[in-house]
């Protein structure tokens, strides 16, 4: 374990190689014509087939504060990304972020943990964040369902107030309770994010940052590995 845990380390302190040349050779996606959004399993599918791995095989939790992770809780290392689906740099990383959970998430050696970070995006990602969060309080896993969509949705310019709002009836759900649900004040997954952010020294978009332990044991976030 200890050998897999610190080749998982020398792996990330390359990421920002593999993130360049990913920004160079991978083709952005885009999100295909006829209706991201019709119904669930439509949306479902758009999610996952561009990621090389089976979301429904890995284990989909939260944290503490609420935060969204994915794999094994007994795992020895969380990898935290701290993101904003509108930041043109967060897209050209997410292929690199999907071979990441792939070779590392879904073998059990590690975790990752995504905390939405507004910062090109801004209140339209506030937005998209606590809607994504309403959503996935009344369905369970769509949050990562839709992450991957609204990355495809940011590079495709259509990133916006108007496209969020109409997430909600993809999964039956009603639309302005949703929308209600986002806007009230206890919807706080967002704002608890950037908080987060702020308090390990994040200040832009993509950064990661390790966090050892296993899930019920995880302290702090004290060990910087990229920027």
């Amino acid at each position: 374990m200890l050998k897999s845990v610190a080749t998982l380390l020398i792996a990330l302190a390359i990421i920002p190689f593999f993130a360049a040349a990913a920004q160079e050779t991978t083709p952005t996606p885009t999100a295909r014509q006829g209706g991201m959004f019709e119904n669930r399993n439509n949306a479902n599918a758009q999610a996952t087939d561009e990621a090389p791995y089976d979301l429904s095989e890995i284990a989909q939790l939260r944290a503490e504060d609420g935060g969204f992770v994915l794999g094994d809780p007994d795992a020895p290392i969380t990898i935290v990304e701290f993101a904003d689906w509108a930041c043109s740099h967060c897209q050209d990383y997410a292929p690199v972020m999907q071979q990441l959970i792939e070779t590392y998430v879904v073998t059990g050696m590690a975790r990752f943990e995504y905390r939405i970070f507004p910062t090109s995006g801004g209140e339209t990602t506030l937005l998209a964040g606590r809607v994504l969060e309403c959503i996935d309080n009344e369905r369970d896993g769509a949050f990562w369902e839709l992450h991957t969509a609204l990355y495809e949705l940011a590079a495709a310019g259509s990133f916006d107030e108007r496209v969020i709002k109409l997430i909600a009836p993809a999964y039956d759900l009603d639309n302005e309770t949703v929308l209600d649900c986002a806007e009230d004040e206890a919807t706080t997954q967002v704002e608890v994010d950037t908080a987060l952010a702020y308090e390990v020294g994040v200040r832009g978009t993509p950064t990661l940052r390790v966090r050892y332990g296993t899930f019920k044991q995880a302290g702090n976030l004290e060990v910087i590995v990229v920027d």
